[in-house]
């Protein structure tokens, strides 16, 4: 069996492979220079590649979107941690319930607010702006209304939501193409 290594930065071994003798080598990167000679590629090197891996959420809590801010302070993104930002763009999967005000029907939900727990504490004045995430739903795709905990996978964005009164109620946002109980 043969074993493919690319050379990164830091690697001086020169990227070779394996088991291989020198004449496979070689034939290897002269068919490889021989394309690109006569236009069959557009760069001279072979890109090796892997097995693509399904794209997997990472694990999260509301407790990990959680920054110092006193009830109705005004926001200000630099508030935020680093570890937080880190999660700006990332795929999570996190737990919490759907605020019952925010879904207009049972079945089919492309829009929702996904609180920490199941009291309508979370959203509006008097909240913590971290207990909550302004959910949309990946076009095509639906939600289900629960009162359960559900579970909700997809891209972290930080994208505040202001309110009428230009405070912010919500800081982070998520394009969601799974809900789950």
């Amino acid at each position: 069996m043969r074993h493919v290594h690319s050379r990164s930065a830091g690697d001086r071994s020169g990227g070779h492979i394996r088991g291989s003798s020198g004449p496979t080598l070689l034939a290897v990167m002269l068919t490889g220079l021989a394309l690109a000679t006569l236009g069959g590629c557009q760069r001279s090197a072979a890109k090796v590649s892997s097995p693509t891996q399904p794209l997997r959420e990472k694990a999260i809590s509301f407790d990990d979107l959680e920054f110092e801010i006193e009830k109705d302070a005004d926001f200000k993104r630099e508030m935020l941690t680093p570890a937080i930002e880190a999660m700006d763009g990332t795929r999570v999967k996190i737990s919490g319930f759907i605020l019952p005000a925010s879904a207009f029907k049972q079945t089919g939900l492309d829009r929702f607010v996904l609180i920490r727990d199941n009291q309508e504490c979370c959203f509006g004045p008097g909240a913590y702006i971290y207990h909550n995430i302004q959910v949309e739903m990946e076009e095509g795709k639906g939600a289900d209304f629960s009162d359960l905990p559900v579970q909700v996978e997809g891209e972290m964005r930080i994208k505040p939501w202001f309110g009428p009164d230009d405070k912010c109620y919500s800081v982070y946002h998520m394009t969601a193409n799974r809900v789950s109980r």
